[in-house]
């Protein structure tokens, strides 16, 4: 129990350190006011990366370029909108916007006069669902091919770097962006902007962390794939092995789109289904995983109907373009989060019967289901932390290896037990035999 404590305790720790220096930085950072950002008095080197968050001015269904922004063009459509937010339920002349559309953004950004010279540069995190970048004019960056419908425009989804020089002590940026492909669309992750050296160090980190966790969870899948296939009694394991490669896989496609990085060729459309994929089924393998080590907890009558619609949502998302099983997914998030809430409940009646290893499963899914909780209130923008379920499932792994190591020990405690008795009643039998009588001489 205190291995236990205190592993948690430096997972938390470790959380903990991963978000501090964002939060510390949102917190004390400037926000844009009708389109101008005052980062006169940031200290690059000592204040980190700052979120270029607040108003920005909005040209809704105009694509313009910067050259056509100074001469006036778009005057008549200029809004200010907060960034960072999705499109769907902001209110334009009126009427009320869905995640389809096209706009221009623009900021300026207010620097000291010492700073001109230096390098610095952006971070484009998830843009919904392409991009194009212009910094004092120039073009920087593009992610996919912006449009004015579905079928002119290429989605893309590959956060990155973009470098420049501070010219001056202002700094202009725009940025073209349209959606026609899933449920959000706008520029609803922040935009961070450092020197060029916390730029990168930041992103290395990120790659480097989410590497850990995709090798992490992968090699735990396979370990337990190859636990059933020794055993295959053993349906845990098949289902918490399946379970490690879907939130593996899961982790790979978002964040800083492992996937798309080692396969540049890999479509942005492959990519949505699985992260959709991902989620569905690995929510399945869960409810088997643990249907298979709680049976009397977990009854059939309710297993039944969540599995079955658990299998037919997975099919909905093989078969359906992304522009349209993107948008249930909020009403599966909230379906997830009722499952795991039942998952919850079939864990404490298990830990209450004292079941094995229940105590294990108990703690690591009030962890998981905190995770899987942030992860749905930040995709729907209530909260700005960034996706945390892999570290929920990698805690999750880190209390199975426990529970699996604890069970071994109690295999092999019976082993050594029974062959003690074996030997003990083969020496008590050698012993009768030699003390009767003899039937051979």
């Amino acid at each position: 129990m205190r291995k236990i404590t205190v592993w948690l305790c430096l997972f938390i720790v470790a959380l903990s350190l991963c978000a501090a220096p964002s939060a510390r930085a949102e917190t004390s950072a400037p926000a844009a006011v009708r389109g101008v950002l005052d980062l006169s008095g940031w200290h690059w080197e000592q204040d980190g990366l700052v979120s270029l968050n607040g108003e920005w001015e909005r040209y809704w269904s105009r694509l313009l370029t910067p050259a056509e922004l100074a001469a006036g063009a778009g005057s008549d459509v200029l809004s200010y909108t907060k960034v960072p937010q999705v499109w769907q339920g902001q209110t334009y002349q009126g009427s009320k916007l869905s995640g389809d559309g096209y706009a221009t953004y623009r900021l300026v950004i207010r620097t000291a006069d010492a700073d001109t010279g230096k390098d610095v540069a952006l971070y484009m995190p998830s843009v919904a669902t392409a991009y194009k970048l212009w910094i004092d004019g120039k073009e920087a960056a593009a992610s996919g091919t912006v449009g004015t419908s579905r079928e002119t425009m290429t989605p893309a989804n590959v956060p990155k770097p973009v470098f420049f020089h501070l010219s001056g002590d202002r700094t202009e940026i725009v940025i073209q962006l349209s959606n026609f492909v899933q449920r959000k669309g706008g520029l609803w992750e922040p935009i961070r902007m450092g020197s060029a050296d916390a730029v990168t160090f930041r992103r290395e980190l990120s790659n480097a962390l989410e590497l850990l966790i995709v090798g992490s969870l992968f090699t735990m899948g396979l370990y337990h794939l190859g636990l059933f296939m020794a055993r295959r009694k053993d349906r845990a394991s098949l289902y918490f092995g399946c379970l490690c490669l879907a939130i593996g896989l899961r982790t790979a496609v978002t964040g800083q789109t492992l996937a798309a990085r080692f396969a540049p060729g890999l479509p942005w459309e492959w990519q949505t289904h699985l992260e959709y994929l991902s989620v569905s089924l690995g929510v399945l393998m869960f409810v088997l995983y643990v249907a298979a080590r709680y049976p009397v907890e977990m009854r059939p009558g309710l297993r039944r109907p969540i599995i079955a619609v658990l299998l037919m949502y997975s099919c909905f998302i093989a078969i359906a373009p992304a522009w349209i099983y993107t948008h249930s997914m909020l009403a599966f998030q909230l379906a997830i989060l009722a499952i795991f809430a039942y998952i919850g409940c079939v864990f404490v009646l298990a830990f209450l019967r004292k079941r094995e290893g229940a105590f294990l499963n108990l703690l690591a899914m009030s962890v998981f289901f905190v995770t899987a909780l942030n992860d749905t209130l930040f995709y729907n923008q209530v909260l700005s932390t960034g996706d945390s379920v892999q570290f929920g499932m990698m805690f999750y792994v880190l209390m199975q290896a426990v529970d699996l190591s604890h069970r071994f020990s109690k295999s092999f405690a019976h082993v050594e037990k029974l062959s003690s008795e074996l030997q003990r009643w083969n020496e008590s039998l050698e012993g009768k035999c030699a003390s009767g009588p003899r039937l051979w001489r």
